[in-house]
């Protein structure tokens, strides 16, 4: 991830490739494309992204006095939007399936497979190798359908013909909400990719959806000129703070260095909702200020109530006591979402396991750990779930419509009365 070039910042190197620059406008992670980009220890820096983070990437520039050459490349294979939605059953061979959640994905791959298909899928939770292979099964017709989330707009190579969308909504972490813009055309453009297909095609599972969709894709790019640049404190600026003020809270400290210290009006410092909530389980202040940095700089997956965020915890007082972290047992023999925690706490000990190596030695058995697990993920992603009885009847069940705003519910919903944004306000 973009967050680990953090560890090549004072290293030199010939070229450097940021891509997806356009996350640099990202509230929650925006800073560490920022912090890559003028950090990076190179004479050539090549960024790509769409045409709307350009005004952006050009005050950047100005500010750090660096040249900016623009290159635009156009579209090989054109893509449109088709004139009517279409089912699961009429998905054919080469389509993706595009959904907003892990359960939703697993629960249409489930469906898909019960008309016959084979299924590949991509979601966040999954390792980069596991989600490579997925792409892999698609792509060289081992699997007929890709279902995935939007985590398959991004730094996969997945040739679809036809691009279908289950939903024109997600969910952001704070609310349900349409669809961007650029979120459409960042996913819509995986349809018909060049040397694959001579054109691609954008649908949906319902009219409605469709037309939102066709809305959207057809809209015009709104800029991004970011008024402020995002950035975030080190540990010499925090350290300084908690020194001068006799603050052992890590927290309060960057809250004081956000509050009093001025970068001028071109970047702010920031403190996202997500990382605030976890330095507040590891904010003890009887360890040493740098360790509680240290992991409340390591990504933690799965959430802050994930088996990952646990075992970081009890990891943090060990080394604060100065012993060395074993690492834990490995269960391979297990359902998906078990084997997916223990892919994310192997992750975890691997990155401390470059970042504090005397306390985390095992390495090489870490990397082995998670090559197994990622082989027993892609073993259980292939095997195929026994249909429920409530997925026969949704499947070939007639559409439904919210009883409250008349929209179409998406298939999976399809035995309730409300669509999920009315339901959401209900409550």
């Amino acid at each position: 991830t973009v967050e680990e070039f953090a560890r090549f910042r004072h290293q030199p190197l010939d070229v450097v490739v940021i891509d997806e620059v356009q996350m640099m406008a990202d509230s929650q992670r925006g800073w560490a494309w920022v912090d890559a980009l003028v950090s990076a220890y190179t004479q050539d820096l090549i960024m790509t992204g769409p045409e709307l983070i350009q005004p952006s990437l050009k005050t950047l520039c100005e500010l750090c006095e660096d040249e900016l050459v623009i290159k635009r490349t156009k579209r090989l294979s054109p893509v449109e939007v088709a004139r009517r939605s279409t089912s699961l059953k009429q998905l054919d061979e080469g389509s993706m399936l595009v959904a907003f959640s892990r359960k939703t994905v697993l629960e249409l791959k489930a469906m898909l497979e019960m008309t016959g298909k084979s299924v590949s899928v991509v979601y966040g939770a999954l390792s980069p190798e596991v989600r490579r292979e997925q792409a892999r099964r698609f792509r060289e017709g081992e699997a007929d359908i890709m279902v995935a989330t939007d985590a398959v707009g991004m730094g996969l190579n997945l040739p679809a013909h036809t691009l279908c969308f289950y939903t024109d909504e997600k969910y952001d972490g704070i609310q349900n909400r349409q669809l961007k813009v650029q979120e459409v055309k960042q996913i819509g453009g995986r349809a018909g990719r060049f040397g694959h297909h001579d054109s691609g095609t954008i649908t949906a599972l319902d009219a409605q959806t469709l037309q939102s969709i066709k809305r959207l894709f057809h809209s015009a790019d709104l800029p991004v000129d970011l008024s402020q640049f995002q950035v975030r404190p080190s540990i010499e600026h925090l350290q300084a703070i908690a020194e001068l003020m006799g603050e052992p809270s890590l927290l309060r400290a960057w809250l004081t260095f956000n509050r009093n210290i001025n970068y001028g009006d071109e970047f702010i410092s920031v403190l996202p909702d997500e990382l605030a909530e976890w330095i507040k389980l590891i904010d003890d202040p009887s360890i040493d200020l740098p360790l509680r940095w240290i992991f409340a700089c390591t990504p933690i997956r799965g959430g802050l109530d994930s088996p990952a965020s646990i075992f970081a915890q009890q990891w943090l007082k060990k080394v604060a006591q100065d012993k060395v972290v074993d690492l834990p047992r490995l269960i391979i023999d297990a359902d998906l979402a078990t084997l997916e925690g223990s892919l994310h706490i192997i992750e975890t000990y691997l990155h401390l396991a470059r970042t504090l190596p005397g306390h985390f030695p095992a390495l090489e058995q870490a990397e082995q750990h998670r090559s197994l697990l990622n082989e027993a993920i892609t073993r259980e992603l292939s095997r195929r779930k026994k249909p429920r009885g409530s997925d026969r009847r949704r499947l070939s069940g007639e559409a439904r419509h919210c009883q409250q705003c008349g929209k179409a519910m998406p298939v999976l919903s399809r035995q309730f009365r409300l669509c999920q944004s009315c339901f959401r306000d209900q409550r």
